[in-house]
């Protein structure tokens, strides 16, 4: 069976581009949020941010919840099928 990746590393990933394509910081993603940059870079790398602070961050990347949420399950799902299957 396909081993799924790990959502909260999808998450991360997500993030970090949807910053890069705005072409803001991790300080000024912090900043619009009210984290840290160093929360914002934990998270990036596949820490677990609260329900909260998810949203928060969404909004100051111009996305609602639910956008980041999808972005993340389209990540899962790429990943998901590039991993070989044992079906």
């Amino acid at each position: 069976m396909a081993q799924r990746p790990d959502p909260q590393i999808a998450l991360g990933e997500v993030i970090w581009e949807r910053r890069e394509e705005l072409e803001m910081s991790q300080e000024e993603v912090a900043l619009a949020a009210d984290s840290s940059q160093g929360r914002i870079s934990e998270i990036e790398c596949g820490d677990n941010p609260s329900f909260g602070l998810s949203m928060r961050i969404a909004r100051a990347l111009g996305w609602s919840p639910v956008e980041l949420v999808r972005r993340v399950e389209e990540r899962e799902r790429s990943k998901g099928s590039s991993v070989g299957s044992d079906s």
